[in-house]
């Protein structure tokens, strides 16, 4: 969150600059999001009321991935043709697989989509992708922080610890 002075500071940014409709020059678009609803905060006297108005000349709600089950799969297809391009190597995903990444409900939102799509081809031994597989990556669990674990020292180096993962990794596929 912004204090009042900084967002005082951006208001008076933004009627000072080439964005003002007073300019010659209008060439610059500020695009602002937020996940926060500002109107509450303009109306409790947190988020400045001027600069609420300089910012929703225009305002788009994008709704969460977990509202929109129809982009799933277009933007699992767009990750994977990315990420494929970038590891090197091809994939494609069963028919239960996609009904199983449309049907899960997205709480991480695109991030955890490209994620878990991330995950799906480092984990895939074959050409295909499988329910199983993708299960698999939608029950992914990150390792626990030493703080989550007993806080005794972790056994050998971080070089030690990196080198058993990946033989770990290379022994399952």
């Amino acid at each position: 969150r912004l204090s009042l002075y900084s967002q005082y500071q951006l208001f008076r940014q933004i009627q000072s600059s080439p964005l003002s409709p007073s300019t010659e020059q209008n060439r610059i678009r500020l695009i602002a999001s937020s996940k926060t609803d500002l109107l509450p905060l303009v109306e409790n006297g947190s988020f400045r009321r001027d600069l609420y108005y300089a910012l929703t000349i225009m305002t788009l709600r994008l709704p969460p991935l977990r509202e929109r089950p129809e982009d799933i799969i277009a933007w699992v297809d767009f990750y994977l043709r990315d990420l494929q391009a970038v590891y090197g190597k091809y994939i494609k995903l069963t028919e239960d697989a996609r009904r199983l990444l449309a049907a899960y409900p997205w709480p991480g939102n695109i991030l955890e989509l490209r994620s878990v799509c991330s995950r799906i081809l480092i984990n895939c031994s074959g050409c295909y992708a499988d329910a199983a597989l993708v299960k698999q990556q939608l029950d992914f669990q990150p390792a626990p922080s030493r703080s989550e674990e007993d806080n005794s020292p972790s056994k050998g180096t971080f070089q030690d610890q990196k080198e058993a993962a990946i033989r770990e990794s290379l022994a399952r596929h």
